[in-house]
């Protein structure tokens, strides 16, 4: 009988979590990372993609998600005007909406 309970826990709570993303998905966000950067005036760079790691210039971070491996969600857009940067890496993007993952 523990057996069983334990099984439909983990089946309820796998498809809680599957949910969740699905919900994000559907509305226009991506999984992404906050990275650190140690290059001086780009202190943080944004990492999407699961096999083809791309890397992205924000506009903009908010303080409570500047921390490095921090999981995100993120909805951007590419910036049409590409900047002159001394980053060096990645396309300039505007941040829409970033939430915190678990």
């Amino acid at each position: 009988m523990k057996r069983v309970f334990f099984i439909c826990f983990l089946i309820f709570c796998t498809s809680f979590c599957s949910c969740s993303q699905k919900k994000y998905i559907q509305q226009g966000y991506e999984a992404a990372l906050v990275i650190e950067n140690n290059t001086e005036g780009c202190p943080f760079l944004i990492e999407t993609g699961d096999t083809l790691k791309k890397k992205w210039l924000p506009n903009l971070l908010p303080d409570a998600v500047k921390k490095n491996k921090q999981k995100i969600w993120i909805k951007y857009h590419i910036q049409k005007k590409q900047l002159p940067s001394i980053c060096m890496v990645g396309k300039q993007i505007e941040v829409l909406d970033i939430k915190k993952r678990k």
